[in-house]
């Protein structure tokens, strides 16, 4: 994976999509036997992505899963 060179950016809260998807990506992997650090990783991927209806859609069936 080609990481993206940001030392040129101006926005100290951007995020590359990459990074974004790959929280996602290892918050699914881990969902099932580790639902509490999977809903933090998805919490935080949906802090960068908060229209993301899959993000937005998992973040709320994990707080069902652990009671939040």
């Amino acid at each position: 994976t080609k990481l993206t060179d940001l030392t040129g950016f101006k926005d100290p809260l951007y995020i590359d999509d990459n990074a974004i998807e790959f929280l996602r990506d290892e918050a699914f992997k881990i969902a099932d036997e580790n639902p509490k650090l999977a809903l933090s990783l998805m919490s935080l991927a949906l802090a960068f992505r908060p229209h993301g209806p899959v993000i937005k859609s998992t973040v709320l069936e994990l707080k069902a899963r652990l009671k939040c």
